[in-house]
C-alpha cells in the first residue's frame, strides 16, 4: 500500500493529495516543518480515490481555500481538518463518511452549504462550531 502523497499546480492553485491509505495526522499550530503544504496559496484541494481519510489539522487555517473534492473511499475526516477555512463555503460529502471528528470544519465562517451522509454514525463536538455564514 502506498501511502498518500501531494502535489500543486501553481497555474490552477490546486492541490492533489493521492495514493492508497490513510492520510498523516497533523499537530494543531503546525509550522511548515509538519505541513509541507501549509506555505502554498491553494484555493481547491483534490483527493483522489485511494486515499481512505483527511488527517487531523490537514488543512488547519489553510485561508484560501475554497473548495474540496472528496472521493467515496474517504471514511473518516480528522480533528480540525478543515478548522478556519475561512472561504470554504461548501462541501459535499461522500456517503462513504462514517466519522467527522472533533473541530472539523470550527471556524468555518463562509460555510452555509454542507450535508451530513447518512451513515456517520460518529459526529464529535464542535464540528461545526463558528461557522456563523
Amino acid at each position: 500500500m502506498d501511502d498518500p502523497t501531494w502535489d500543486y499546480d501553481p497555474l490552477t492553485r490546486t492541490l492533489t493529495i493521492s495514493g492508497m491509505g490513510n492520510m498523516e495526522d497533523f499537530v494543531q499550530g503546525y509550522t511548515p516543518d509538519t505541513v509541507p503544504w501549509r506555505t502554498l496559496d491553494f484555493k481547491k484541494v483534490v483527493i483522489e480515490p485511494g486515499v481512505s481519510n483527511i488527517g487531523q489539522a490537514a488543512f488547519f487555517i489553510c485561508n484560501s481555500l475554497e473548495e474540496i473534492v472528496i472521493p467515496d473511499t474517504v471514511t473518516r475526516i480528522g480533528k480540525n481538518a478543515f478548522y478556519s477555512c475561512d472561504k470554504l463555503s461548501s462541501i459535499e460529502l461522500p456517503d462513504s463518511i462514517v466519522m467527522i471528528a472533533a473541530g472539523a470544519f470550527e471556524d468555518c465562517v463562509s460555510l452555509t452549504e454542507i450535508t451530513i451522509p447518512a451513515e456517520v454514525v460518529i459526529l464529535h463536538d464542535r464540528v461545526f462550531k463558528g461557522c456563523t455564514a
